[in-house]
């Protein structure tokens, strides 16, 4: 009884001796601890085969756990190709925003890969989850057996917090009505509007919606309801000397195309001019029986540089070429993916007016045209992110299914 009671009353001491002290103080402590309770977690949690053609097969079971996907097949012919569909989970309590995503391929060019339907600016909200596919390919023109039978995608999602109002779904760039990057655009030739009264199947010009007024004089070609059709008969779009100060200064260019034949024969003129120095030239070579992008630089003297991957001919695709200046290399990138890179010092010493260009073909004839056609062809002033790239893809495959 005696101990209960001593402690009641040196509690009620503590208490009043706290209050009695308080009023004699204008200085107030204040301790306590402080919790953080949010968790940032996204994750892959599913990854599943969507679809396959011809005899591709898992060699493993795919898996996805944390922030690693991985899958393993094997291709049998030209030809096949499988779909998987992966599922990017937010387990957390903070909202999240695809800022980032970058595609780099390794080892063999026979086997390419595809992303779709995740995007730069798509949200992740609490609870939510993102669906993509990836596709796997064997490029279905191969006729011998590759000299490498591997290759690596590697792809990085990037996300951030989604802190609300001050981050949109849309993309950090702007983009115009067609879908593409707007910024540093200099030129954009479109299939499906060739003029400025939309689509005309008679069109000698193929209209500029970049509002620089670049238009292409039309030289022979066929159009079509999206594109005009290069029949290797010195078809091209003449452009003379509206790009003349191109290569001054770092570029990008794209062109939406599919190449109708393969194999050896002549090579393709995706775009180039032919007058001796200061001569820029981009092929889509098929000369020594393998096809491949080569691009010709003449600076003084012919500099040959060979993208060595091959191309799949009777296929849509997009091309993006990268001129950096500062870095003296070209970067290409095939339907938004980063394929190959050269580097030579000429290239950061490019001074000369590029004039006399054509797409399709260049001031030679018979020698030198394109097989194929061509949707769209953009320029830019700049050298394009490659989330720009990307969403540029994304816009072709979307505006020329």
């Amino acid at each position: 009884m005696n101990k209960k009671m001593i402690i009641i009353t040196l509690s009620i001491i503590v208490v009043l001796m706290t209050i009695g002290y308080a009023l004699f103080s204008t200085s107030l402590n204040i301790t306590g601890t402080a919790n953080i309770v949010s968790t940032w977690n996204i994750e892959f949690t599913k990854i599943v085969k969507q679809s396959t053609v011809g005899g591709v097969t898992e060699t493993k079971t795919p898996t996805a756990s944390g922030t690693t996907a991985t899958f393993n097949v094997d291709f049998k012919s030209p030809g096949d190709k499988i779909i998987y569909e992966i599922t990017v989970e937010n387990k957390g309590t903070l909202n999240a925003i695809v800022n980032d995503i970058n595609a780099k391929e390794e080892d063999s060019d026979a086997v390419s890969f595809e992303i779709f339907n995740i995007s730069v600016g798509d949200k992740l909200s609490t609870g939510s989850s993102i669906k993509f596919q990836i596709q796997i390919s064997y490029d279905e023109n191969i006729t011998a057996q590759p000299n490498i039978l591997k290759n690596t995608l590697t792809v990085s999602i990037n996300f951030i917090q989604d802190v609300g109002q001050s981050i949109t779904t849309t993309p950090t760039f702007v983009v115009n009505e067609y879908g593409y990057v707007a910024n540093n655009l200099i030129v954009l030739f479109d299939g499906i509007k060739n003029s400025s009264n939309g689509h005309i199947s008679t069109a000698t010009s193929w209209k500029d919606l970049s509002g620089f007024n670049n238009d292409g004089t039309i030289l022979n070609g066929t159009w079509e309801a999206n594109g005009l059709v290069f029949n290797g008969d010195n078809t091209g779009v003449y452009l003379a000397d509206k790009l003349k100060n191109l290569f001054k200064a770092s570029n990008t260019i794209e062109i939406r195309i599919k190449f109708s034949q393969s194999g050896s024969g002549i090579r393709d003129v995706i775009f180039g001019n032919y007058i001796g120095d200061g001569s820029i030239v981009v092929n889509y070579e098929r000369m020594h029986g393998t096809s491949y992008i080569r691009t010709d630089i003449y600076c003084n003297t012919l500099l040959d540089y060979s993208h060595q991957y091959v191309l799949n001919a009777n296929q849509d695709m997009t091309i993006t070429f990268v001129f950096n200046k500062e870095k003296s290399k070209i970067d290409v990138y095939v339907n938004g993916v980063f394929k190959s890179s050269v580097t030579d010092n000429v290239i950061s010493k490019l001074d000369k007016d590029y004039v006399g260009a054509y797409i399709g073909r260049d001031s030679r004839v018979g020698t030198t045209v394109l097989n194929g056609k061509v949707y769209s062809f953009r320029t830019y002033s700049r050298i394009l992110t490659a989330n720009e790239i990307l969403s540029n893809y994304q816009a072709d495959s979307v505006r020329f299914k």
